[in-house]
């Protein structure tokens, strides 16, 4: 929304007005309007809304908007939405503004309610005696015109000074605020405004609240192209994993983002043409069948009839699998089968495709200790053929290490399947594994389905997160792997495999393990070699060769040249701490490059977590040529000195791990 927006000129020409005289007008007008229901005089927009207000009876006398949320519904939304996540980002950067300027920003969904405020103190505290905080609701059906309200129901930014209020209680201030859009639909998310005393009324807040709402939807937009490449990426590997099957990629309002080959010769598609469509457009029918499941986030199961392009009505088994990123629910993809032709009662002919290359150890990059040895017993692993158990914290590659041992085993010519237990439903964990016979429960195919095991038969199955499974899941699948012989639900006649298995598990496990929510013998059945993988904090050499190759990847896709990198990038990476691993070193390669002006990458492109662990002004304006090694070891230096040599509190200052810093002191010794 530009600020010379033709729309906003009444709101310029009220303050042409000394606000005193601008007020005193408007109170006659409001005095009018409640007196003989006229407002002639009054800005137009004002008038409108009083008039839309009165038809729904809100009070004139009113001085206290109703709560409405709880303040833990509040934080689930600032945790786990990317409004709320977003938004508090973008208005904590404009708190030191509306701190010195004695105002107060809030931040608003789009049905009104306020998710959070940053400002100044007391004026904070005046507008809390009318529930301008936090679960209370400015909706204008509500509370009357005001700076959230009244900019969601007119989908623009507007300002509504002192008197303009329709309830009293609010009168004494003033609010500027502008909608916030979702960058995909183009539909309000929620509003900005800026509240502040009706006496200190300056149009030029009405373009700092234009300018916060642009700048969060610059962010949003910025997360939408993040969450677009996640669920690409996991688009690609369950392409990888499921190569036979009809995929169809959908973001999290229901967009389509990708559709596979088999997809569109089994719906007659055109990929191209059908790109960013809702897919409430593109097929009505199969929306309707999967939207539920899509909308809440929810892995199932959906069966009906679903009407083609082509007039054809066949017969389709849609399968969800909701994508995450993190806690957030970010799109889904839709697993289609049971597809019929309905002519001559022949089944559509799929032509085969050839599987995806698997990765190999030798693509697993790095040249540190910790991973050489991890490598090196994955090799042994390979050729001995046992059960393996990988344990690491997320983002350490564990697919990538169980795909290498696959490829380096014996049975690498045979299939991989892989099946993350952590995002199966409880009820459908033992029929994904094990399979089921016809009509075993409602919903289940009449043909009944084959279990991962059975699909893996001669090859390798990997389960990730296999720690996650119910007890009595892991009493089946011990069963499974003592005896190599699986039992589909609703059969009692078992069928023999040969399968490979190959599990992994986080950090949690130990604890599992102690209170019993892990099966002991499984464990050992599971852990014939146990491999531990490095998180990355603990391979830091490795660090700069990943993000090179991370970036000329992301360059090579994008079709850019290769930005240099400034010192302090390669600083922050040294000193950040990398809950996320490699997959967190990976996003951040690919956000920076996106948000770099011209052909460098400084430190103002990366996230703000990274630039919450500075090093030393020194270090910033060393040289590219410095290795990354020299750099991490400054940093440290510089936090054991401030710490006075303790090696607790110099860790909790660069965010790492205390064992880090020890070993590296005993390599500078050496």
């Amino acid at each position: 929304m530009a600020w010379t927006d033709p729309r906003l000129h009444s709101a310029r020409s009220l303050l042409d007005l000394p606000v005193n005289e601008a007020n005193r007008r408007v109170m006659a007008h409001r005095e009018a309007f409640l007196g003989a229901g006229a407002a002639h005089e009054a800005r137009p927009v004002i008038a409108a809304s009083w008039a839309r207000v009165r038809e729904l009876g809100v009070a004139p006398a009113a001085e206290r908007a109703p709560l409405v949320m709880s303040l833990e519904n509040i934080d689930e939304i600032l945790r786990t939405q990317q409004l709320g996540r977003s938004g508090r980002q973008v208005l904590d950067r404009f708190a030191p503004l509306a701190e010195g300027s004695r105002h107060v920003i809030v931040l608003a969904d789009d049905r009104g309610r306020i998710l959070y405020e940053v400002g100044h103190r007391g004026v904070y505290e005046g507008l809390e005696a009318m529930n301008f905080v936090p679960g209370g609701d400015w909706s204008e059906g509500a509370v009357g015109p005001n700076g959230i309200g009244t900019p969601l129901s007119l989908g623009r930014p507007e300002m509504v000074l002192g008197a303009e209020h329709y309830c009293e209680g609010w009168q004494p201030w003033v609010c500027y605020g502008a909608p916030v859009c979702d960058p995909e639909t183009g539909r309000p998310l929620g509003a900005v405004d800026i509240t502040g005393p009706s006496g200190a009324a300056d149009i030029q807040t009405l373009a700092l609240a234009i300018s916060i709402a642009q700048s969060l939807e610059q962010q949003l937009e910025l997360q939408t192209l993040q969450n677009r490449d996640h669920l690409r990426s996991e688009f690609r590997e369950m392409e990888r994993r499921w190569p036979g099957d009809a995929l169809m990629l959908l973001s999290d309002g229901g967009r389509v983002l990708d559709i596979n080959g088999v997809a569109v010769q089994m719906l007659e598609l055109d990929r191209v043409v059908h790109a960013e469509r809702p897919l409430a457009t593109v097929l009505p029918d199969l929306w309707l069948l999967a939207r539920d499941l899509v909308q809440t986030g929810r892995y199932g199961e959906r069966r009906g009839e679903i009407r083609l392009e082509n007039g054809m009505q066949p017969q389709l088994e849609c399968r969800v699998q909701p994508v995450h990123h993190g806690q957030r629910k970010i799109g889904a993809v839709l697993i289609l089968s049971g597809f019929h032709r309905l002519l001559s009662g022949t089944a559509t002919r799929r032509e085969p495709r050839a599987p995806a290359r698997l990765v190999t150890l030798d693509d697993i990059l790095g040249n540190s200790p910790s991973l050489a040895a991890a490598k090196r017993l994955c090799t042994l692993a390979a050729h001995d053929g046992g059960s393996v158990l990988l344990v690491g914290e997320t983002g350490t590659g564990k697919e990538m290490f169980a795909q290498g041992i696959h490829s380096a085993g014996p049975k690498r010519t045979r299939p991989f399947i892989a099946l993350n237990c952590g995002a199966l439903p409880r009820e459908l964990a033992a029929s994904e594994l094990f399979g089921y016979e016809p009509g075993s429960f409602t919903g289940a195919d009449r043909k009944g389905r084959a279990g991962k095991f059975e699909v893996a038969d001669g090859g390798t199955l990997f389960l990730d997160e296999v720690d996650s499974l119910d007890p009595d899941v892991q009493a089946k699948l011990l069963r499974v792997l003592e005896d190599m012989r699986v039992y589909r639900i609703g059969n009692h006649h078992g069928r023999a495999v040969d399968v490979r298995v190959i599990a992994a598990a986080g950090p949690r496990l130990a604890a599992r393990l102690a209170d019993g929510s892990f099966r002991l013998d499984l464990y050992h059945r599971l852990n014939v070699i146990d491999i531990h993988l490095p998180p990355l904090r603990d391979r830091p050499e490795d660090i700069a060769l990943l993000a090179q190759h991370f970036l000329e990847r992301e360059c090579r896709r994008r079709g850019v040249p290769l930005p240099a990198i400034d010192p302090a990038v390669l600083s922050a990476f040294s000193a950040y701490h990398w809950p996320g691993n490699v997959r967190e070193l990976a996003n951040v390669c690919r956000r920076a490059l996106l948000v770099a002006q011209g052909n460098r990458i400084s430190d103002a492109d990366l996230p703000e977590l990274l630039k919450a662990h500075p090093v030393p002004a020194e270090n910033m304006a060393a040289p590219a040529r410095r290795s990354l090694r020299s750099i991490s070891d400054d940093a440290i230096r510089a936090a054991l000195e401030a710490a006075d040599g303790n090696l607790t509190e110099a860790a909790r200052r660069l965010g790492i791990n205390r064992t880090t810093i020890y070993r590296r002191q005993q390599r500078w010794r050496c």
